[in-house]
């Protein structure tokens, strides 16, 4: 069975997995746009930067080369000198910048420009060396060298604007395509959003909608039994916790239409039964009032009338006291064999000629904590019963103690047709010994159900009652008083 629990677990983990994948989507996404922005800001600009540098440096060298050879700056030699080992230094750090942010493919690699400004950091060392030695004042050759540094200078130039212009084009393509990833990112994230929600509410709706419309289910029909109608059939909608809760209903919608049947049949008795002993009752005493027959004749019809009226209320009332939970047993230390005996004695007048009633009573074996008038009536109902359905022969009632237990076994055989078995495994509810014969016309049907229920409410009791080959046995089993107990007992 697939239990609510489970689909409950499932759709979370099928939306989860779903909102996995759109994140590990994103994720990729955005590392593709962290690597194009980490080659943009790490890469390009840092070789457009260091082309920059490397051009600057180039130019003060040259610069300051060219300065050099003028006679009026000859004082300022020192000084260039130093201006362009500087530059020398700041020169090779770019480089050295430069060429650790190359990538592979460049179209332009180090070590043209290296070479191309090689040259004209040569040509600017030999020009110094000459200048600062003396070793020539030909203004020709000062030309002539100036000129090929200048030369060499343009060539350098043009190496470094080329890269330049490279770098450029190449941070624009970056730029343009970090700007169009971060909108595809941007778009990616608002579609996972979007479809993770419409995916989570499409899939809760469902899943909503197939434990909502089986309730809905229930709940009309519940509302169709709280009407009071007891055929409409609950089905089992699904094979969840809705299904055995829709099985339930179903079958507590069949005890209650059972009750519902039971407690009209009762109304319906218990009117009958009422409407039975009025009616002997008035008419006795309309007889005696107009003088047709004698006073004591008529007293002592309405008082067995009354007597019997008494009876049906009471019975009536202990049935109300059970099924409220309200039925009391006032215990006691009692001589079970003592009632047994009292209703016996009570019972004899009823017992028709040919129906014999033997006690065979173990005179130690009866002692027990229990409730004197309600087993009183207990016992009274069944012996009352074996009496009506005994035509002939011997009703035996014995008692005596189970072997190693602290109970008492007590059993009310009869000889007779037994009990039907359709009504057996029912006999102890309400009405139903009503059914067996018709031989019970004068009782009400709740004798042996109140017998049960008093059984019962001693701790440990039990009754039941089969068929056997001569007739029914009641057995009804009872705890025993202790040792210790039995002594005070019988003081």
């Amino acid at each position: 069975m697939i239990t609510i629990r489970k689909k409950l677990i499932a759709t979370f983990l099928v939306i989860s997995l779903f909102v996995g994948i759109m994140v590990v989507a994103v994720y990729n996404a955005g590392r593709n746009v962290a690597d194009s922005f980490h080659e943009l800001n790490d890469k390009s600009v840092s070789r457009i930067n260091a082309l920059h540098q490397m051009k600057i440096d180039s130019l003060v060298i040259y610069s300051r080369a060219v300065e050099s050879t003028v006679e009026d700056n000859q004082k300022e030699i020192p000084e260039y000198i130093q201006d362009i080992r500087k530059a020398e230094d700041d020169f090779a750090g770019a480089y050295v910048t430069y060429s650790q942010a190359l990538t592979n493919g460049d179209s332009v690699g180090p070590d043209r420009l290296i070479m191309d400004n090689w040259n004209a950091f040569a040509l600017n060392s030999d020009m110094l060396t000459v200048l600062v030695q003396g070793a020539t004042t030909d203004k020709n050759e000062i030309r002539e060298m100036r000129e090929k540094l200048e030369q060499s200078q343009k060539r350098f130039e043009s190496v470094v604007n080329e890269n330049l212009n490279s770098e450029l084009a190449h941070n624009q393509v970056l730029t343009t395509r970090v700007d169009d990833m971060e909108r595809s990112l941007f778009a990616l994230i608002l579609a996972v959003l979007a479809s993770s929600v419409m995916f989570a509410t499409g899939l809760g709706s469902l899943v909503s909608y197939r434990i909502s419309k089986p309730l809905m289910q229930l709940k009309s029909s519940v509302m169709e039994l709280a009407n009071g109608n007891y055929e409409a059939r609950i089905m089992k909608v699904s094979n969840d916790e809705f299904g055995d809760l829709a099985a339930n209903f179903e079958k507590m919608k069949d005890e209650l239409r059972e009750k519902d049947k039971m407690q009209n049949e009762f109304i319906m008795v218990a009117s009958h039964e009422l409407r039975t002993p009025i009616q002997p009752i008035l008419g006795f005493a309309e007889l005696a009032l107009k003088g047709k027959i004698a006073t004591p004749h008529a007293l002592q019809k309405i008082l067995d009338e009354a007597r019997r009226l008494k009876r049906l209320a009471d019975d009536i009332l202990d049935v109300s006291q059970i099924e409220g939970g309200k039925m009391i047993c006032k215990m006691e230390d009692i001589y079970i064999n003592d009632v047994i005996e009292g209703v016996i004695q009570s019972l004899s007048p009823l017992v028709p000629p040919g129906v014999s009633i033997t006690a065979d009573l173990s005179p130690v074996d009866g002692f027990l904590k229990g409730d004197t008038e309600r087993l009183r009536q207990a016992f009274s109902n069944i012996l009352d019963n074996a009496i009506k359905f005994t035509q002939a022969g011997n009703i035996t009632v014995s008692c005596s103690k189970l072997k190693d237990s602290d109970k008492l076994e007590i059993r009310v055989s009869n000889e007779g047709n037994g009990i039907p078995t359709e009504i057996l495994p029912r006999l102890f509810g309400k009405f139903v010994a009503k059914d067996i014969d018709g031989r019970n016309k004068h009782g009400t049907g709740l004798g042996l159900f109140i017998t049960k229920a008093i059984i019962e409410g001693h701790d440990g009791g039990e009754i039941r009652a089969d068929n056997n080959d001569r007739g029914t046995t009641f057995t009804i089993i009872l705890p025993a008083l202790t040792q210790e107990s039995k002594g005070l007992a019988a003081q």
